[in-house]
């Protein structure tokens, strides 16, 4: 399952710059991105979705942009 940081989760800072990967239980099993413009970097991650390919297009809001992930 995929969630966008939203500052509601407590072992993710609500900086909402970045992509949280959690398990069916809540469980943090991976984290990217962080602040900031370049690629990979969100300056306000507002919303994602995932493609029947894998692919994570998370949108952030203040950089006002949508980003493409791969699977790896």
């Amino acid at each position: 399952m995929f969630v966008a940081d939203g500052g509601d989760q407590p072992e993710v800072p609500p900086d909402r710059s970045g992509v949280a990967i959690k398990d069916a239980e809540g469980r943090m099993l991976a984290r990217f991105g962080r602040f900031g413009n370049q690629d990979g970097q969100f300056r306000l991650a507002h919303d994602l979705a995932v493609a029947s390919d894998g692919a994570v297009y998370v949108v952030d809001a203040w950089g006002q942009r949508v980003q493409k992930f791969m699977p790896q």
